[in-house]
């Protein structure tokens, strides 16, 4: 069943690879998560392995590799909460506000 899965799901993300390259051209995407690092290196492996078209800009697929956090992506997440909500709390919307990072104050009735 976790063959079959991660195959899957290695098409699906050979697709997300080859979005992510024509949006932001990075070097190199980074695939996390709090999965096992067994599977995270089996779906990199499925990704790997499909044939995945170029971007129409010309660009080249970016390489992916797994990330090494493993467990651990939790708590480093977690952990930075308090940071981002001390230094960039105005770059987050409240009560789903379409008024970002500050741009423009609420109308008051």
């Amino acid at each position: 069943a976790l063959g079959a899965w991660v195959e899957r799901a290695g098409k699906q993300l050979s697709e997300t690879v080859r979005v992510a390259t024509a949006m932001f051209d990075p070097a190199l995407i980074v695939l996390g998560g709090r999965l096992p690092e067994l599977v995270t290196d089996k779906l990199v492996g499925a990704i790997s392995s499909q044939p995945i078209l170029g971007t129409s800009r010309g660009l080249e697929v970016a390489a992916v590799e797994a990330s090494r956090l493993g467990p651990r992506a939790g708590a480093i997440g977690a952990a930075c909460i308090p940071f981002f909500a001390s230094l960039f709390s105005a770059a987050v919307a409240d009560d789903g506000s379409p008024y970002l990072n500050g741009r423009k104050p609420k109308s008051r009735p």
